[in-house]
């Protein structure tokens, strides 16, 4: 299901590496809580010299299979395997919100050097168009109490009174539009089964969700292999102080 993932379009991948500052060759620059490296295999053009940070030994096993020249360790955003005041730049895509507090960024702040820069990325699908609104109404009424983006709970650490005098205030934000083309139906609906939450639903409330995707894209006349994908792409970024 990670394939349903979409990598970062190329304008937002060369606007955060702008944000870096120095040589890039010789920038020491960290992915934490980088997955299966989909957005550290963007960034390593860029930064050759990229550590990636991961807790799940799953996800780290395939992250070097698909990446074995890139270093990964074994860590947490709240106990991150990094010497203080080395990094120049940390990324995190898709995976802020699910540690959005002060342990983390006190440690974040620890391993940047001054004036190192955080930066934040997130996908998500981009509901101004009706089939994919429909379609994440339909899903995301199953989120429960999961972190997510969308509901900007994780800007809150950004209020707190240590954390203002760690990194710069307010932090600043871009957004970039994209979109997937010649989308396969099938593409679609294993995006939505690709959401953490959806994997445990039972198998009826899961032949149900797809039966329901369906309809939506029946009903809106959704041509298989020849219709876009809309995203949006929202960068955070602030500096250490």
């Amino acid at each position: 299901m990670q394939d349903a993932r979409p990598s970062y379009p190329l304008e937002a991948i060369k606007f955060v590496a702008g944000l870096v500052a120095g040589n890039k060759e010789l920038s020491t620059t960290v992915d934490l809580a980088a997955g299966t490296g989909k957005l550290t295999a963007q960034l390593v053009n860029y930064f050759p010299n990229i550590t990636a940070v991961e807790p799940g030994d799953e996800m780290r096993k395939v992250f070097i299979e698909n990446l074995p020249c890139v270093k990964i360790l074994k860590g947490y955003a709240h106990n991150i395997p990094i010497k203080s005041d080395s990094v120049d730049a940390v990324f995190i895509g898709q995976a802020f919100h699910w540690f959005a507090n002060v342990e983390s960024l006190n440690e974040i702040y620890r391993i940047l050097k001054k004036k190192g820069i955080l930066i934040l990325i997130w996908n998500l699908e981009n509901n101004a168009t009706k089939w994919v609104k429909e379609i994440r109404e339909l899903y995301e009424k199953f989120e429960s109490d999961t972190p997510q983006y969308r509901l900007g709970q994780w800007k809150n650490v950004f209020n707190n009174e240590g954390v203002k005098l760690k990194f710069s205030n307010p932090y600043r934000e871009k957004s970039f539009s994209f979109s997937l083309k010649n989308v396969a139906r099938d593409l679609v609906i294993n995006r939505a089964f690709s959401k953490s939450y959806i994997s445990v639903l039972s198998d009826n409330q899961k032949e149900e969700l797809k039966h329901a995707i369906n309809e939506i894209l029946d009903r809106n006349g959704f041509l298989d292999g020849q219709t876009e994908y809309p995203y949006i792409t929202d960068v955070i970024y602030m500096k250490k102080i």
